[in-house]
């Protein structure tokens, strides 16, 4: 299929319709750079805990990489292009998601991400 923008006043079919924004092409193009950032975020940050389906983030082998004893304690994350990459537990280095960088380019912007939070954090 294609998108198609209703004229005023126009009934919408119903079976296999996805409504959104008029305007959310111009939206994901403006934010597009933002979205496929590479960011870490803390433990308890609400792009992971909140959603009950984590699916768009992560898989369950990430899930247990975030909370290996399943009890609400969540490690801190680094997310590159929306999908979890690696965890960083605090006194520990990184945690690759699969056991190892999946390329340069995101062992590259992971330790920016990193870097930048650590310079935040220390004021």
């Amino acid at each position: 299929g294609g998108l198609r923008a209703l004229d005023p006043g126009e009934s919408a079919p119903k079976a296999g319709l996805l409504y959104m924004r008029a305007d959310l092409p111009d939206l994901l193009s403006a934010h597009r750079g933002a979205a496929q950032a590479t960011y870490f975020l803390g433990s308890f940050d609400e792009l992971h805990v909140g959603y009950k389906d984590r699916s768009c983030l992560t898989d369950d082998d990430g899930e247990r990489l975030i909370c290996p004893a399943s009890n609400g304690m969540f490690r801190p994350i680094l997310v590159d292009r929306g999908r979890l990459v690696a965890v960083r537990p605090v006194g520990e280095g990184l945690l690759w998601k699969g056991g190892a960088a999946p390329s340069a380019r995101v062992e590259r912007d992971v330790n920016r991400a990193v870097t930048r939070m650590e310079r935040r954090l220390a004021g």
